[in-house]
């Protein structure tokens, strides 16, 4: 049996256990508050601060002539183009494929790791996925849009004087999968195409006159299964008899947006043809951006206004951002989560809750910027060298 003083001693050690797990207990918790309370700070800031400047993390000095131009495929990483070639960087901007060519030209298109470089008003084009030996396209005729898909298969649009003449295959392989003509007269001439990430699924823009009018048409071509029940795998054509459509796109594989010179068509087309949203604004647009998540319009001022108003709208129509901005800028585009405008000398990044993230003025002519990997860092490509830079607040 346990005396007076053992009891005594077992208390004491049991009340020693208790306040020593209290203290751990309440360590742990100070210490997830801690790291809590910088993981809210930490989001607060990105989304939240504004930064003013930056500084050059790395830089390389550019080799080719003012005549490159310089853009984003796969997701956000760097490519350059010119009439002599083309480069595409990884996220070290080490180069990781390059391809020769001559063309007088150039246009380009891009989906996923698959880019087309075609010699607008050429027969020719060169098909680059990723490794050094771009695959090299003839055609028969003048070559007038192109669009690619994530999966190699390549649409052509090729001018035949009296009619224009559609291939689309796999340029991977070589093999045609479908080809049709358009009829000048009837049709109009192109305007834009865009083809759906898996290859399947092509919209045409036409623009005809018709009574002294300009009408605009759109053509959904289904190229599988559903697409054959159809006659020329037509599956829905849509006329714009009081808008111009200037530009389609397919955001993702199943949404289509046609952009008009008042509004936007949004549709659904996961085998047949849906709407989903449409809108004419009142604002005259003066720019278009768009990523595959979000597409949006910077309007000019209105009435006594001064300052030009953005919005962002999501791939159901519904808006998810308004904002009045009073800097003026050369080209705005959307990458991930920022939409930049830039000027040679400033560049305004709005993140899509329309707070400003970054307003700096350039030290020298800049042409490009894109985000780069790690924490607030882009890519800024001047007139002379191609920089890593971080972003900061003064």
């Amino acid at each position: 049996m346990e005396s007076l003083s053992e009891r005594n001693e077992n208390q004491r050690a049991e009340n020693a256990k208790r306040r020593h797990r209290r203290r751990i207990r309440l360590a742990i918790g100070t210490a997830a508050a801690v790291v809590l309370f910088l993981v809210i700070f930490n989001v607060w800031s990105y989304y939240t601060k504004d930064y003013k400047g930056y500084r050059i993390v790395d830089t390389t000095k550019r080799l080719d002539s003012n005549g490159t131009n310089y853009t984003v495929y796969n997701g956000s990483k760097l490519m350059k183009y010119s009439r002599d070639g083309a480069v595409g960087f990884n996220e070290k901007l080490d180069m990781d494929w390059s391809g020769s060519y001559n063309f007088a030209s150039p246009v380009y298109d891009s989906c996923g790791m698959y880019v087309v470089i075609a010699d607008q008003g050429g027969t020719e084009a060169c098909m680059f996925d990723g490794s050094d030996s771009p695959k090299e396209i003839k055609v028969l005729y003048p070559i007038s849009h192109v669009s690619i898909s994530n999966q190699g298969v390549l649409a052509v649009v090729m001018d035949r004087d009296s009619s224009d003449f559609v291939q689309i295959y796999n340029a991977v392989s070589g093999e045609l999968l479908v080809e049709f003509n358009t009829n000048v007269s009837e049709d109009g001439y192109p305007v834009d195409i865009a083809l759906s990430e898996d290859g399947t699924k092509l919209v045409t823009v036409y623009l005809n006159v018709t009574n002294g009018k300009p009408v605009s048409k759109l053509t959904f071509y289904n190229m599988g299964e559903v697409g054959k029940n159809y006659s020329n795998n037509i599956v829905s054509a849509k006329t714009f008899e009081k808008e111009i459509v200037s530009k389609v796109e397919f955001m993702g594989n199943d949404t289509v947006c046609a952009f008009t010179e008042q509004g936007y068509q949004l549709y659904e087309m996961k085998q047949i043809v849906h709407d989903i949203d449409s809108k004419t604004f009142k604002r005259k647009i003066k720019s278009v951006f768009l990523t595959e998540e979000n597409f949006g319009f910077v309007f000019e001022p209105q009435g006594s206004e001064e300052r030009q108003k953005v919005e962002l709208y999501d791939l159901s129509g519904k808006a998810r951002m308004s904002e009045y901005i009073d800097f003026s800028y050369n080209t705005v585009y959307m990458i991930e989560q920022d939409i930049v405008f830039i000027t040679e000398q400033e560049c305004h990044i709005l993140r899509k809750n329309g707070r400003e993230k970054l307003n700096c003025t350039f030290k020298s002519p800049v042409t490009f910027i894109l985000p780069a990997k790690g924490f607030n860092r882009y890519i800024l490509v001047d007139e002379n060298s191609i920089d890593v830079v971080k972003i900061r607040e003064d």
